[in-house]
């Protein structure tokens, strides 16, 4: 029985070998999947960044599904589609790389609104491994500048 439930961890674990770290700031995790938290459980990792906005990164080549902003919640925010059909979020984030920028502020100017959450249809917005996506920040509902982090 002991070696069933291992099996899961044991595939999870190759699989994240593969990706990238997704960004330069840390490896430092300052919250951790399941933690509790109050009311909820934390659905991802924080990874510390010090303070500063450090680059982040796609993780596997893949595409942008969804971008999200706000004033709560998870701030400015970018959901990458992976080829391997996982989903991989980042939150929190100070700025968006300029490309998609320039994309979220006109939908912003469309619906006069900084509040926004689009879906891009699929492959309309591919990105590569490694491909530069945004900076760390402090935007949305938090505790301090990190990036949250979730696949």
């Amino acid at each position: 029985m002991k070696y069933i439930l291992l099996v899961p961890f044991i595939v999870l674990n190759h699989l994240a070998a593969e990706y990238l770290w997704p960004t330069d700031a840390s490896k430092t995790l300052t919250g951790t999947f399941c933690e509790e938290r109050p009311f909820r459980y934390h659905a991802g990792i924080d990874i510390r960044t010090f303070g500063k906005n450090a680059d982040i990164f796609a993780i596997e080549d893949g595409y942008i599904e969804r971008i999200r902003t706000g004033s709560g919640g998870y701030g400015k925010a970018i959901y990458v589609r992976l080829n391997d059909g996982n989903m991989a979020l980042y939150a929190h984030l100070e700025r968006f790389d300029s490309q998609i920028d320039k994309i979220a502020r006109r939908i912003q100017d469309n619906e006069s609104s900084y509040t926004i959450d689009h879906t891009f249809k699929v492959n309309e917005f591919p990105i590569k491994r490694g491909q530069i996506i945004g900076l760390t920040g402090d935007t949305g509902a938090l505790s301090g500048p990190h990036l949250h982090f979730e696949v």
